[in-house]
């Protein structure tokens, strides 16, 4: 049976504490609540999939499909449209990961309503916050869940340490997980600096550390469902805060009291939750390499360019010309980050 809007927050027992119980907000932004994956279901039409590849185009065939579905199309990059056209019931299934949402240009609201108003279903939606105010420590975390200080439905944790040669001391920490990845809702804290450094960014917070939910099946579509509605009422982060607060609460162990659910809850936890109270959901920004922007003008671009290209405008000019000035005229809309690919291009040469 599917779940019901309201369901989406069942394990929440209470709402985030008060300020009287020690909830600080600071002020301080550590950071926006990130629509990190999105995967939906829709019923199988030419009607919706013209629609889906308006919104979500252009798109390149793919050779394989996935996930059962042997027809597949490209999109935004990294993304993926599926369908089997000899199985319609089977529906059409959109995956957007968090390459390919960074690539959206438009709010996270817009797309979550493209989904609910064209009859998908949600089936996974990942949303992600970060800490870079030292809140979240990793080796603290992994002792309150050796240890038992944590109230909590997830059964299960496993910590992950680097492979460490023979006769070496063990490498640091570097994430948790928290519950089962084959249920409805999972979660990760990870050292999100160290990934992005072995991908050879640079530029990096000195300190970052990643919080993940995951959601899939019944739960994803309430949840779904369920944000569209607090973006529209701008309560959105308050939301998000209570809906992990009621899934993990790490506590502060009493001992004149055995009663874990009475234990007050840990401050740096109440701390990292409080800050996103007043943020809004926001989709992810990637730093892109040249390279990766080459592929993206070549895959995603490069037949709407051409198109242009051999077309006359209304005015007499020729494709040509309109292409060379929209070029020449990008430079007055360059922000930072198309500076930093310039920068690292010559970077690269005269090396």
């Amino acid at each position: 049976m599917a779940l019901k809007i309201g369901q989406i927050l069942e394990t929440v027992s209470e709402p985030l504490p008060s300020s009287n119980r020690g909830v600080v907000n600071t002020g301080l932004a550590m950071g926006r609540i990130i629509l990190d994956w999105v995967s939906a279901t829709f019923p199988y039409s030419d009607a919706i999939w013209e629609r889906l590849i308006e919104q979500f185009g252009p798109a390149q065939e793919r050779k394989t499909g996935a996930l059962g579905y042997p027809n597949a199309v490209t999109i935004l990059g990294t993304g993926v449209l599926l369908w089997n056209a000899q199985r319609p019931e089977m529906g059409l299934h959109l995956m957007l990961p968090a390459q390919a949402l960074a690539l959206y240009q438009f709010p996270a609201l817009w797309l979550l309503e493209i989904i609910k108003n064209n009859d998908g279903k949600f089936t996974r939606i990942d949303l992600a916050l970060d800490d870079f105010n030292q809140r979240l420590i990793l080796e603290d975390i992994l002792y309150k869940l050796e240890n038992g200080h944590v109230q909590t439905r997830w059964k299960k944790y496993r910590a992950y340490l680097p492979e460490t040669d023979i006769g070496q001391r063990i490498g640091q920490l570097t994430g948790i997980s928290i519950g089962s990845r084959v249920s409805e809702s999972y979660a990760r804290i990870y050292d999100k600096r160290q990934e992005q450094e072995k991908k050879g960014h640079s530029d990096l917070p000195d300190n970052w550390i990643r919080f993940e939910l995951e959601t899939k099946g019944d739960r994803a579509a309430a949840l779904g469902i369920k944000l569209i509605q607090e973006i529209r009422a701008e309560r959105v982060g308050k939301f998000v805060a209570n809906l992990i607060y009621g899934l993990l609460d790490f506590k502060e162990p009493s001992r004149e009291d055995g009663n874990k659910s009475r234990w007050d809850t840990s401050a740096w936890w109440l701390l990292f939750l409080g800050a996103f109270e007043k943020e809004r959901i926001t989709l992810p920004k990637m730093e892109r390499t040249l390279e990766q922007v080459k592929d993206w003008f070549s895959n995603d671009i490069s037949a709407m360019a051409c198109v242009i290209l051999l077309s006359t405008m209304m005015d007499g000019q020729s494709g040509y010309e309109w292409l060379m000035e929209a070029i020449a005229n990008g430079e007055n809309k360059f922000k930072n980050k198309h500076k930093k690919l310039i920068i690292g291009y010559k970077e690269n040469e005269e090396s």
